[in-house]
This record gives C-alpha cells, structure tokens and sequence, in this order.
C-alpha cells in the first residue's frame, strides 16, 4: 500500500514540476515574443515531455533501459488514441489550416519511422540517440528559420510586470520538482512491479505510461473546454515527437535500451499505425470528430487488452 502512496507522491511531483516549468517557459517565450507556434509545439510539447524524460534520466542510471522504450512507445499511443480521443469527444477538433502542422507532422512521423527501424534492427544504443537527437536539431534549426520561409506571425511581448529572474526561479524550481518527483516515482515503479510480477516492458506500458502521460491529457482536456484546437493537437504532435528525439535519445545516451519481442512486436508497429491514423484524419480530413475519438478510445483499448494477453 505504501509503494502506491508513494507512487502518487513522485506523480505528484512530477505533475506540479511540468506545470510549473511549462508556466515559466511559457512567460519567458511571451517576453521575448516567441511566436505562438513555439509556444504550443516546443514550449508546451517539450514541457509536457519532461516527465517521461526524468523518468527516462532515471531509469538510465539504473539500467532500466527496456522500462524507458516500453514507456515512451506505449506513452505516444495514448497521447493519440487515448488523450486525443477523449479531447475530440469533449469538443471535436477542427484544424483550420493543416500548412501549420505540416512540418510537424513529417518530423513526428519521420521520428516514428527512425525509431522503428532501430527497434527492429537490433536496439537502441548511443549511435542510435546520437542520431536521434540529430533529428531534434534539425526539428529546432527549420523552427528557428521558419518565421522567414512562411512569414509566420510572432506573438506581441507580454505586457506583464513579472520579472525575468523571478520566472527563472520558477523554471528551476519545477526542474526540482521533476527530479526528485521521478526519483521516488521511478523507485517506487521498481517497487510495485516486482510486487506485480511484472517485466519492465509490462511496468512501462500499464503504470509508467499512462501515467507520465497526465500533463498532455490536462493540457488536451483543457484546450478542448477552450475550443483550441490548435493548441490540443500541437501539444500531442509536440510531444510524441519530443518522446522520441528528447527522451528516448537521452536514456540511450545513458545506456543501451534493449528491445523486447513485446515492443517489436506489438508496440512499435500499433505506434506507427496510430500515427498514420493521426496524419491522415488531419490531412485529409482536417478534424477529429466525437466518432473518431470514440473509434481512438476502442482501439486503445484493443492496444492494452493485447498487451496483457500476449
């Protein structure tokens, strides 16, 4: 019973770290006028990342390479089917202008595709997250010369009185946050598993996963009561994509991530279908509808039915 207290303290943590990180990222990038597309795809995507990355960090140091993969695969399809299901049936999701995803949508699925490769070649080691995070850089060099290719709009400075070293102290204290959050989260993840008699794949996919995937639900749930679409769909693009050239690429940095049967198997290619799933109801249908979403909803659970019965 307490290792599931405890498992709550460190999402806890987690949670009010993301929050209070996205928060100050968010003031800093309105100060210095940051367009709004790097607020809702990088700023909000990477923030609503971090949990998954901490607990990448920490499953790293110790050696839960195939908790990190597992995790991270599985975290991407619920971000689709799971958060933006519910989203599209609390209010269904229109995008307007598809131009403005676009981009997105190609790193994210060239991301998907990498990956895929890796996983079905052998694993994940250093080379492989040298490579990945070679796809990141190339993500952040197109954002930062995007405004001159398409004349995308910058936001207007945030007229607010806030101080830039008082957001900055906000900023560290989420990081804080976020440490020592995931050092009890992923202590106690250890801890719950092997009461459960569960692998690591098994651990990252039922517990770890859902979990680490609350701040892009209350982000998504929140733009969709908002009817901001833009906003609920960037943030999963943002960090599906953050997932994989972030988050996977740090812990493999850290250590090799072998690839189980499970993950080879099952997870990576239901990844790459709800991804394909998303691009193609955004282009070419340029929504989601309550019916899709309720349609999103069956297959994840058709997703985590099989991965407990296979």
């Amino acid at each position: 019973m307490m290792q599931w207290i405890y498992l709550a303290v460190g999402l806890a943590g987690m949670l009010l770290g993301a929050k209070w990180l996205v928060d100050g990222c968010v003031r800093l990038s309105r100060r210095f006028g940051f367009s709004e597309f790097v607020v809702s795809v990088i700023i909000i995507g990477m923030g609503t990342s971090l949990p998954e990355l901490f607990v990448s960090l920490f499953g790293g140091a110790r050696d839960l390479g195939g908790l990190i993969l597992s995790t991270n695969i599985a975290s991407n399809v619920i971000n689709i089917w799971g958060v933006l299901g519910v989203g599209a049936l609390i209010s269904p999701i229109l995008i307007m202008s598809v131009r403005k995803h676009l981009a997105e949508l190609v790193f994210m699925s060239a991301a998907s595709i990498v990956l895929a490769v890796f996983v079905w070649t052998g694993g994940v080691g250093r080379l492989e997250g040298v490579a990945l995070f070679a796809i990141l850089f190339g993500y952040l060099w197109y954002a930062r010369v995007r405004p001159r290719i398409d004349g995308a709009p910058l936001m207007e400075r945030s007229a607010d009185n806030i101080l830039v070293w008082k957001i900055i102290i906000l900023i560290v204290i989420g990081i804080l946050a976020l440490y020592f959050g995931s050092d009890i989260f992923i202590d106690s993840v250890q801890k719950v598993a092997a009461m459960n008699s569960l692998d690591q794949t098994m651990a990252g996919i039922l517990i770890v996963a859902p979990a680490t995937a609350t701040p892009e639900f209350l982000v998504t749930v929140i733009a969709a009561f908002k009817r901001r679409p833009e906003i609920a769909v960037g943030n999963i693009i943002g960090s599906n994509f953050m997932n994989i050239v972030l988050v996977i690429a740090a812990g493999a940095l850290i250590v090799d991530l072998p690839v189980s049967k499970h993950v080879a198997r099952l997870d990576i290619i239901v990844m790459l279908f709800a991804t394909a799933m998303l691009c193609f109801d955004l282009l070419y249908w340029k929504k989601l509808t309550r019916f899709r979403g309720a349609l999103y909803l069956v297959l994840l659970s058709l997703y985590l039915w099989a991965s407990v019965s296979f």
